[in-house]
């Protein structure tokens, strides 16, 4: 029975996800919160669920959503990644940067972590630690189209100092 409802969870969160995608969040999140209710450990769920409040503004929603996610699942990058961006968006940079290293513990070669850094880095201005991670990132996957454009701007900042 247990492994019915796992699967029944999966499912309704996979069709929240799609759902979300298409712009339908009131069914979106009528599918994931059924997940929930089915299985309030899934995790797929949890971090749709906090890209939706992330999406529609509403930042404390969406790092609680992330908070349960890395309950379940300590090792999740996306709500690593995405405690991040809601950091950065607050201006709180060294807090963004503190999710980041703890994401890049679990995996020390995803781009965009890597990026991230970069990005995070250079928002404070510290363009020679930027460039370290733009660099990395790059390293990594040559056709991260984020990186390239904004090593682009960094470089440009390295030369002007």
């Amino acid at each position: 029975m247990e492994n019915l409802s796992l699967k029944a969870s999966q499912a309704h969160s996979t069709r929240g996800k799609e759902l979300a995608e298409q712009n339908d969040l009131e069914g979106a999140l009528q599918e994931l919160n059924t997940a929930l209710n089915l299985d309030p450990r899934n995790t797929a769920a949890l971090i749709a669920l906090g890209q939706i409040s992330h999406n529609t503004g509403d930042l404390k929603k969406a790092l609680k959503f992330c908070q349960d996610a890395l309950m379940y699942e300590h090792n999740n990058i996306e709500a690593w990644t995405m405690m991040a961006n809601i950091y950065d968006e607050e201006g709180d940079y060294d807090k963004a940067l503190e999710q980041l290293k703890y994401a890049m513990q679990f995996d020390p070669e995803n781009s965009n972590v890597l990026y991230l850094m970069g990005y995070i880095y250079a928002e404070k201005e510290e363009f020679a630690r930027a460039k370290e991670f733009m660099d990395k990132a790059l390293e990594v996957d040559p056709e991260h189209e984020d990186a390239i454009r904004d090593l682009d701007y960094i470089n440009e900042m390295l030369s002007n100092a």
